[in-house]
């Protein structure tokens, strides 16, 4: 969605940022057009399916953002619960395609380490060749596996690999523009205990996060009561709260 303008809103994210379920005139980016019109051009990277491994890849790819002619602006990463786990190994990314996911992880010295295959770690190779075992085993240990959700990392560990992402994230940003990186929490959804710990240590290493406020009818923002992703209504929610931080930055 590109026009004559001095500042870009870059987004970043997944398919609830991407549009899943809605035409281009309901989606996030195509509100934030209208909204910030004649000002700013919208340029949506967010992939289905992707977390803050996926984006943080894209970043790091100057080519891809060659058609970006504004340097001052905002990069908008929106960011769901689940994508905490998507940038790390488990059991449910792996099974999707255990040769093409790609995860981060962090060194004995803290430093992160990626994108790399479970296959380029002799742990996690041995962890997914028993579990891709037990999978096969039967239909009860398939739903075992399922339930329990088996990943070898803890959800402080998983919080750090991410923090660590998303820190590298804000740097690739700022090293091609001039403009802002900010996280974007999407609204009405799930809240445990790595989520709550997560958004206290991203404000402390100063990025800015904005809060997409949960609505008073939930329900009536979703594609439908079993499926999250935002229908128009909840684009055109998050696209008003969204505004009126920015606006404040």
């Amino acid at each position: 969605i590109v026009s004559s303008a001095s500042c870009h809103l870059v987004l970043m994210g997944c398919s609830f940022t991407w549009g899943d379920g809605v035409i281009l005139e309901e989606t996030l980016a195509y509100k934030l057009k209208e909204a910030f019109s004649p000002h700013c051009n919208v340029y949506n990277y967010a992939i289905p399916g992707a977390g803050s491994g996926e984006m943080l890849v894209q970043l790091k790819k100057p080519e891809l953002f060659d058609d970006i002619s504004e340097n001052d602006g905002f990069c908008i990463y929106a960011i769901m619960p689940d994508h905490l786990r998507r940038s790390t190994y488990n059991f449910h990314r792996i099974l999707s395609d255990s040769k093409q996911q790609l995860f981060f992880k962090l060194s004995t010295d803290d430093e992160l380490l990626g994108p790399m295959n479970f296959q380029d770690d002799l742990y996690l190779d041995m962890f997914t060749r028993v579990i891709m075992f037990l999978y096969k085993f039967s239909p009860v240990s398939r739903f075992c596996l399922y339930q329990f959700y088996p990943t070898p990392y803890r959800e402080s560990t998983v919080v750090r690999i991410n923090l660590e992402i998303i820190n590298e994230m804000q740097q690739a940003y700022e090293k091609m523009f001039e403009g802002k990186f900010v996280v974007m929490l999407w609204h009405d959804q799930k809240t445990a205990y790595a989520w709550q710990l997560f958004k206290e240590k991203l404000q402390k290493i100063d990025i800015p996060v904005i809060m997409i406020p949960d609505s008073p009818d939930p329900l009536g923002l979703r594609l439908h009561k079993y499926d999250p992703h935002p229908n128009k209504h909840g684009h055109q929610w998050a696209t008003e709260h969204l505004q009126k931080a920015l606006k404040k930055l």
